[in-house]
């Protein structure tokens, strides 16, 4: 009975191995390099897919995937993303998303080739609202965005970018 319980041990320890090799196997066969995550983002055809949401406060919000995002499609920018803070003017409509679509002003890009890092900084209106974009994109696509205005308290995004 022992042997036998081993034996299951085992055969499950192997299959958990032989799952996480293959799952490691596809990101890496999806990833793209670094030169050219700088490329996209140099040359602004990428899209941020967010996955999580941070308030201010601290308070981390899951977000439904694919309906996050912004995209940067050469000198024009779309964003749609939930927002979780305080509006401190009057007169804002919709208060429970930030979303702009208008052309990007602005624009620069810091490559950390050492630190393997890119940040991307530019501005973008929205109506009558000035929003300041900030992402932070590390080696594997892993990204930190950051959106803030004077109407609003900042919010933060962690997710991915991808190719357009």
């Amino acid at each position: 009975m022992i042997n036998t319980v081993k034996n299951w041990g085992f055969v499950v320890l192997l299959s958990f191995c032989f799952m996480s090799f293959a799952m490691s196997q596809v990101a890496a066969d999806n990833a793209i390099s670094f030169d050219e995550l700088v490329n996209l983002i140099q040359n602004r055809t990428y899209k941020f897919n967010g996955e999580w949401a941070t308030s201010q406060g601290g308070r981390r919000v899951k977000l439904i995937e694919d309906s996050n995002y912004v995209i940067v499609n050469k000198e024009n920018t779309i964003g749609n993303l939930p927002y979780y803070g305080i509006i401190s003017t009057g007169g804002l409509q919709n208060t429970s998303e930030i979303y702009f679509q208008d052309t990007i002003f602005d624009y620069r890009v810091t490559v950390k080739a050492k630190a393997k890092k890119i940040k991307v900084k530019y501005k973008v209106r929205s109506q009558d609202v000035l929003y300041y974009v900030s992402f932070t994109t590390f080696s594997d696509g892993n990204t930190l965005l950051s959106v803030t205005s004077r109407v609003s308290n900042a919010l933060s995004f962690e997710g991915h970018i991808v190719v357009l």
